[in-house]
């Protein structure tokens, strides 16, 4: 029975704010709605499973977040945040009415240890007081949030909105709304996906299998 959920911030609960990047849209001849901004984040993770995305304007709440969290809480599972970010993701949240009761909050810059390194996970589940095979990760970014929970023996949920990841070593979600009901329903505990050893681990940069058009991904 899973006690505990960790959350990845850029993706999972906030998006680049879209006034901004809107703007910057615009300058380009287009005007693209808040869904396609959103569809944007994922496709720019598919192409670059990127690394280390600017935290400056991290400040628009994910569709589903707030609802997600909500369930969380309401469900009994201990939250905690692990981010790599410049030191502002605990004010970011706050800002974004998106900030986790209790306060766990690990920021790589203010620890000193980023995802991949399974040393960050380590902090956060001794700071929520549960063990590695009670708690899940959800992160949306495969070579950080699947390779550094696995390492520290915690359970990935991929975060895949779009349904771009093909990679069945592990388990997918669309939502945090989902997170929520799979960890309600026992989530993936007897998954051998989520088994230390299943872990594909890639150098970072490296890109999962896409799925092919029209095939919807395994979950």
């Amino acid at each position: 029975m899973f006690e505990a959920v960790l959350l990845d911030v850029g993706g999972v609960l906030l998006m680049p704010d879209h006034g901004i990047v809107g703007t910057v849209a615009s300058a380009f001849g287009g005007a693209p709605s808040s869904a396609a901004l959103e569809r944007g984040h994922y496709e720019g993770v598919a192409a670059g499973d990127l690394a280390g995305p600017a935290r400056t304007v991290w400040r628009h709440p994910l569709t589903g977040a707030a609802e997600g969290l909500r369930r969380l809480a309401a469900g009994g599972l201990k939250v905690g945040v692990v981010s790599n970010s410049d030191g502002t993701v605990g004010e970011a949240l706050a800002a974004s009415g998106l900030l986790p009761g209790g306060g766990v909050i690990l920021d790589s810059a203010v620890v000193g240890i980023a995802k991949p390194d399974p040393a960050i996970f380590q902090l956060a589940l001794e700071a929520l007081g549960v063990a590695a095979a009670a708690a899940v990760h959800v992160g949306d970014v495969p070579s950080v949030d699947v390779v550094g929970a696995r390492a520290a023996g915690v359970c990935p949920l991929h975060l895949d909105p779009i349904g771009w990841c093909a990679d069945g070593s592990h388990p997918h979600v669309r939502s945090l709304v989902d997170v929520a009901e799979v960890v309600a329903r026992g989530g993936p505990a007897a998954d051998p996906r989520c088994s230390p050893a299943a872990t594909r681990r890639r150098r970072p940069g490296s890109l999962p299998p896409r799925r092919e058009p029209g095939r919807p991904p395994p979950r």
